[in-house]
């Protein structure tokens, strides 16, 4: 949110913006021109400072400024040299507001293996094609073709049924491939999110692999969109999530193209994964996107920071704004719990008697009669195992400093 500063000291990473409704001269090509304030103020600026105001626009930093600006014939200004010159032409009289930043480090995500794969070079360069698909008319008309193709073949199939996968649930080759479309997925996933971070001026981080709990994941470093207007976190909150709605309905129209129905059931599983990131309790896309509508950095912290100090209190707050963050810790417990309790009664089960199953069958047998289903069923066990003792270890970790008070 941008504020008005009387003369503070700008700094090479700060943000300034034009003023809200700042007249501009009718005539920007002659020699001198008259800029007006919304308060009646008006200032005669020089061609070149109009060029040089012309390029503050909130997401160029002091910095990109001294890089970017220079006086015909002359060499670029240095940092501290285009500090002064915004501060004293710009700041000062009103004409710009110092576009406010976090200054403390974005909150960390519970990803606690990271292994980057591209560097942020190289992912800039991957993202910059796919910036017409963040925002603008390629954005408007990609998206209504993926509605429509979406509508189109799920509505086909909801009466006479879905068809059914051409091989056994857990066989080896269907598995690889539904797995490679999934993996391309979610890197197009993470590709959307930089491409979003790209478009709104800043630089995205690396590209690699990281274990979510107990869930091998994708990622891309987005934390420069901490420097971005509230609205603009918003579009890189989602741009990963729109970008896997395009990917879900590319799918949807390969399986209309070849009648094969691995890419439908690759597109469905797309289209779940994407209402699994909307999820608001865990840290992923639908997390965050909670924080920046409602203005919050770690609403996990906070909410838990202050349920602890109402219980030892013994007082709940009056406000508004704290009953609702007591009502998300809530939900956010009870959702926990239910999670906690289903995969205990529904899912562990099966998975632990399908693995004693391979491994008695692999521990009777030579290795010339092992089979494949055996081999996946023991090898996702054993690192079901590794991924939960490492997310228990991680959230001992965690839950284990105490938080800070809120305030």
């Amino acid at each position: 949110m941008p504020v008005a500063m009387t003369a503070p000291t700008l700094r090479p990473e700060d943000r300034l913006r034009p003023v809200e409704g700042l007249e501009w001269p009718a005539r920007p090509d002659s020699d001198s021109a008259v800029v007006s304030t919304p308060g009646g103020r008006h200032y005669a600026l020089s061609k070149d400072a109009l060029d040089l105001l012309r390029l503050v626009d909130g997401r160029r930093s002091v910095a990109d400024l001294a890089a970017e600006y220079r006086l015909p014939g002359k060499e670029p200004l240095s940092v501290p040299a285009m500090a002064e010159l915004l501060q004293q032409r710009f700041l000062e009289p009103g004409l710009v507001w110092l576009q406010e930043m976090p200054r403390d480090r974005p909150p960390k995500g519970p990803v606690w293996i990271r292994l980057p794969l591209l560097p942020a070079p190289w992912v800039a360069v991957l993202a910059a094609p796919w910036k017409r698909l963040t925002r603008g008319p390629v954005a408007m008309a990609a998206g209504l073709v993926a509605m429509w193709i979406h509508l189109w073949v799920y509505a086909g199939w909801w009466g006479p049924g879905w068809p059914g996968l051409p091989d056994q649930l857990l066989d080896p080759g269907l598995w690889m491939a539904l797995a490679a479309l999934g993996w391309a997925g979610m890197w197009f996933h993470e590709i959307g999110h930089a491409a979003t971070l790209l478009a709104a001026g800043e630089r995205p981080g690396s590209l690699g692999l990281g274990m979510y709990w107990m869930i091998p994941v994708a990622y891309a470093d987005v934390s420069r969109a901490w420097r971005l207007p509230k609205w603009e976190r918003v579009r890189v909150d989602l741009g990963g999530i729109w970008f896997q709605f395009l990917f879900a309905a590319l799918l949807l129209g390969l399986y209309t193209w070849t009648g094969n129905p691995l890419f439908l059931w690759a597109a469905f599983l797309a289209d779940l994964g994407l209402i699994d990131n909307l999820d608001p309790f865990l840290r992923m896309d639908g997390y965050w996107l909670i924080n920046d509508l409602w203005g919050r950095r770690d609403i996990a912290k906070e909410a838990q920071a202050l349920w602890l100090q109402s219980w030892r209190r013994k007082r709940w707050p009056v406000k508004a704004g704290d009953r609702a963050l007591l009502l998300f810790a809530v939900l956010r417990i009870l959702f926990f719990l239910g999670l906690g309790i289903w995969a205990t009664l529904f899912f562990l089960p099966p998975i632990w008697a399908e693995w004693r199953q391979a491994w008695d069958h692999l521990h009777a047998n030579p290795i010339s009669a092992w089979r494949w289903h055996d081999l996946f069923a023991f090898a996702s066990g054993i690192f079901l195992l590794f991924a939960a003792a490492g997310s228990l270890l991680f959230a001992i970790h965690r839950w284990g400093r105490k938080p800070k008070s809120f305030a």
